[in-house]
């Protein structure tokens, strides 16, 4: 693990000096906010329980409302004939909602939902694919312009998990499966020039946009990437700009990459704009 705290470490660096080469007031930004979130982002890669919770961590990693569901789910499963049923899942859904997944919120972060229950669709998505994975169900977790969920496989059906959804977010069978993602796409209606971030499906307002498929590190890089639109529309240009640092390390995806450019000539502009 030694190596991968060092590359973060250059690489946020390297990010911190080119800006600070080109905006010397940058050169005060601070990347991490205190030490437990350097230690969960450097020393975790291979923990997503763990670097999930690296965005505004609580001092105690863990979690008696998510132990309390492990075992519950253990007990139902060991009931089950098989862990790939209909009933489990509908099971997993059902009791995720009901002892962890309290009030849904914008900009929702992991240790928060852990400890509130509060939830967006990026840490709701994060529980079911931390469940799934410990009870062998194959998944994938899809990233359009403006939302998250999980899609996977029971037997020959096809399933979604909207975690946004307290009621029917189970979904399961082929044409229920495309009905769902032809809602997903018809109401998307992106603007390039307007940053999203990943909400609640039936408050996007972004039309036809993306499908990929990504993987619990890169949902850990959704979590900062929906911190820093945050913090843009608070104005906070230079936290935006750290967040996207974070953001681009776990997942360098193009609307990352991007927003962070533009971020580095924003502070930038405004340095020299002082100077003169």
């Amino acid at each position: 693990m030694k190596w991968i705290t060092l590359f973060l470490t250059i690489f946020l660096i390297q990010g911190h000096n080119v800006l600070a080469q080109e905006n010397p007031v940058s050169a005060e930004i601070s990347i991490y906010e205190n030490d437990v979130e350097k230690e969960l982002l450097t020393r975790y890669q291979d923990d997503p329980f763990h670097l999930l919770q690296s965005l505004y961590p609580n001092e105690n990693m863990e979690s008696a409302s998510w132990d309390n569901l492990i075992k519950k789910l253990k007990k139902r499963n060991k009931k089950s004939k098989s862990a790939n049923d209909k009933r489990f899942l509908e099971d997993i859904y059902l009791s995720t909602h009901q002892l962890m997944l309290n009030k849904y919120e914008e900009h929702a972060y992991f240790s928060k939902t852990l400890r509130e229950g509060v939830y967006d669709c990026v840490t709701g998505t994060g529980l079911y694919a931390l469940l799934l994975e410990e009870f062998d169900f194959k998944y994938q977790i899809i990233e359009t312009d403006a939302h998250v969920y999980i899609k996977g496989q029971l037997g020959n059906k096809p399933f979604i998990l909207e975690s946004t959804y307290p009621i029917n977010g189970l979904i399961i069978g082929k044409e229920d499966v495309q009905a769902f993602e032809q809602k997903v796409i018809g109401s998307i209606k992106s603007n390039p020039e307007k940053p999203l971030y990943l909400g609640k499906i039936d408050e996007i307002n972004t039309t036809g946009g993306t499908f990929t498929i990504i993987g619990l590190r890169e949902l850990a890089g959704l979590q900062y990437y929906n911190d820093a639109i945050k913090k843009f529309y608070e104005e906070d240009y230079t936290g935006t700009y750290t967040q996207l640092l974070k953001a681009e390390f776990l997942y360098p995806s193009e609307r990352i990459v991007k927003l962070k450019q533009k971020m580095s000539f924003l502070l930038t502009s405004k340095s020299e704009s002082k100077i003169h």
